[in-house]
C-alpha cells in the first residue's frame, strides 16, 4: 500500500508530464498560429505586386497611346499647314518637329516618374512583408531533458523521506542501510562495514 510519501511522489511526476504535454500543445499552436499569420503576409504581398503590375501595364498603355494621339494630333497640323501655304515649309516642319519633341520629353517624365513610384511601392509592400515576419513570435518547444529532469527531482524528493517511511525503494536514500555509512550493517554481507 501507498503511502503519502509515494502519493507525493506520483503527483509530482504526473504535474510534470501534464506540465510538458501542455507546454508541447501551445508549443504546436503557436507554430499553426505563425504559419497563417506566413500566409497571410505573403497573400498581401503578392496581392500588392499584383496591383503594382496591373499600374505598371496601365502607365504603359497610357503612354502607347498618348504617343499615337500625338503623333496623329502632329502628322494633321503637318498636313494643314503645308496644304495651307503658309509661309516657309521648313519653318513650319521645325515648329511642329520642336513641339513633338516636347511633347514626347514630357510623356516620358511623366511614365518615368509613374515608373518610380510603382518601383517604390513594390520595395514598399516588400519591406511590410518583412515587418510581418518579424513580428511572428518565435516558438519555443518543451525540452524534454527538462522533463526528466523534473521527473528525477521527483524521484530524488521521495528518497528524502526516510526508508522507514517509504514503501519503495528502501535501500536508497536517508535512512538506507549503506556500506558507506560505518553505522550501520551492509547489505552486501550483513556485517558492520
Amino acid at each position: 500500500m501507498c503511502g503519502v510519501a509515494e502519493a507525493m511522489a506520483v503527483m509530482s511526476v504526473m504535474q510534470s508530464i501534464q506540465g510538458y504535454q501542455a507546454q508541447k500543445a501551445q508549443a504546436k499552436a503557436q507554430e499553426a498560429a505563425n504559419q497563417q499569420a506566413i500566409e497571410s503576409a505573403n497573400v498581401s504581398y503578392l496581392n500588392d505586386l499584383q496591383q503594382i503590375e496591373t499600374e505598371r501595364g496601365l502607365a504603359a498603355r497610357e503612354k502607347a497611346l498618348a504617343n499615337f494621339e500625338n503623333k496623329q494630333k502632329l502628322a494633321k497640323e503637318r498636313a494643314t499647314a503645308l496644304n495651307s501655304g503658309y509661309g516657309n515649309v521648313i519653318n513650319i516642319m521645325r515648329d511642329i518637329g520642336a513641339r513633338q519633341d516636347i511633347q514626347y520629353v514630357e510623356l516620358e517624365n511623366e511614365f518615368s516618374f509613374d515608373m518610380m513610384k510603382l518601383n517604390t511601392q513594390a520595395a514598399n509592400s516588400y519591406t511590410a512583408l518583412q515587418r510581418n515576419y518579424n513580428k511572428i513570435p518565435p516558438v519555443t518547444k518543451p525540452s524534454a531533458l527538462g522533463l526528466g529532469l523534473q521527473i528525477a527531482s521527483a524521484g530524488a524528493g521521495y528518497l528524502t523521506v526516510p526508508a522507514g517511511d517509504r514503501a519503495f525503494m528502501k535501500g536508497y536514500g536517508i535512512g538506507a542501510n549503506s556500506p558507506f555509512n560505518p553505522n550501520q550493517t551492509g547489505t552486501i554481507t550483513g556485517k558492520k562495514v
